[in-house]
């Protein structure tokens, strides 16, 4: 038996043995990013950490700190969000296939025939009128039924003058 190991490079990411994470031939900007001294560097940091945040736990709480600094240099509080949140995107990892979900499609053989399906109603753009339509047969995706929505337009939309 050959085991055979798989690494893929795709659109800046990585993907291995079912993990997928950011490719860390392309972290090197980050890695050597220095800290914010001015407000058009901070930008810059705030743009990249942005473009990751994807990757990043909680990046909104853990950005905050950064997005409200004024004064520069930066706040004791604002260098630990910073390097932190390098941190965490050069060690992120996410699973590309979990282990327990189903891989194969239920056995539809001796489905049910189509007139067991649920009754589903469909609306148009109002309940009342000739727009209602009365309960019709749905296709139904996995126990769900599967509902379609349309409505007559009467007229084209009109413009509105401000007032």
């Amino acid at each position: 038996m050959v085991l055979v190991h798989i690494l893929v490079h795709i659109l800046g990411d990585v993907v291995e043995e079912g993990d997928i994470r950011p490719d860390p031939e392309r972290l090197k900007p980050l890695r050597e990013l220095p800290l914010p001294q001015d407000k058009k560097s901070l930008r810059r940091v705030l743009g990249l950490f942005a473009y990751y945040s994807q990757w990043i736990y909680d990046y909104s709480r853990k950005i905050r700190s950064l997005t409200t600094t004024t004064t520069f240099p930066v706040t004791e509080e604002a260098k630990e969000a910073f390097f932190q949140l390098k941190k965490d995107v050069e060690s992120s990892v996410v699973m590309a296939i979990d282990d327990e979900l189903p891989t194969q499609l239920p056995d539809t053989t001796n489905a049910a025939p189509e007139s067991s399906l649920p009754e589903a109603i469909t609306v148009g753009a109002d309940a009342s009128g000739p727009e209602a339509s009365s309960p019709t047969q749905q296709p139904v995706l996995n126990d769900v039924p599967v509902l379609r929505r349309s409505q007559r337009i009467r007229q084209p939309p009109t413009r509105f003058e401000a007032s």
